[in-house]
């Protein structure tokens, strides 16, 4: 992974001009799903199914790793369309999730020291603001990351100079081409 600073992200991002930012002007934007074997999967309630009694289908933390380990190898057979990828919290410097459970504090560590060490984040005060992208260039750098984005970290992916993407706590990707 690499760093990119604030200037470099915008001019690389503005071959991106067809991407609907307000998410209302969005005409080629495509669900991508994955057969889990689950019919009711998709129409619970994604992650906040986890642990929680009030979901029409509660899921365990072991169920839900094992649809994401599950969901991370379907998306490897995609890999040459998603990779190189730049990532951005949408065009913020605010890359932790709003809510991290215990059992999320491992993976949140990884992504945490990955942007560390690649100058996207600091871990100790700094007067250098965290950036607000990074080029995305291995698949392990891209699950450390969506594993982050499919349990709430608002992340997009942009890639090839004509798609758009998010991985989201439904375990589905949401694509917008050009």
């Amino acid at each position: 992974m690499r760093k990119l600073p604030t200037q470099e992200l915008l001019a690389i991002l503005s071959v991106y001009d067809f991407y609907s930012w307000d998410e209302r002007e969005a005409p080629r934007q495509f669900w991508f799903v994955q057969d889990l074997g689950q019919p009711d999967f998709y129409k619970g309630w994604g992650l906040d199914a986890v642990e929680n009694p009030q979901a029409e289908r509660p899921l365990t933390v072991e169920e839900w790793l094992e649809y994401e380990e599950r969901f991370f190898s379907w998306l490897k057979s995609r890999e040459q369309l998603l990779l190189p990828a730049i990532v951005t919290p949408e065009l913020t410097n605010w890359w932790e999730p709003n809510l991290l459970r215990d059992w999320m504090l491992p993976d949140a560590e990884r992504c945490r020291d990955l942007l560390a060490e690649t100058g996207v984040i600091h871990l100790s005060p700094s007067l250098d603001p965290d950036l607000r992208g990074a080029l995305v260039e291995t698949w392990e750098e891209l699950v450390i990351l969506g594993k982050m984005a499919v349990r709430g970290l608002p992340l997009l992916f942009f890639s090839g100079g004509k798609r758009v993407y998010r991985l989201t706590e439904y375990l589905t990707v949401l694509l917008e081409e050009k």
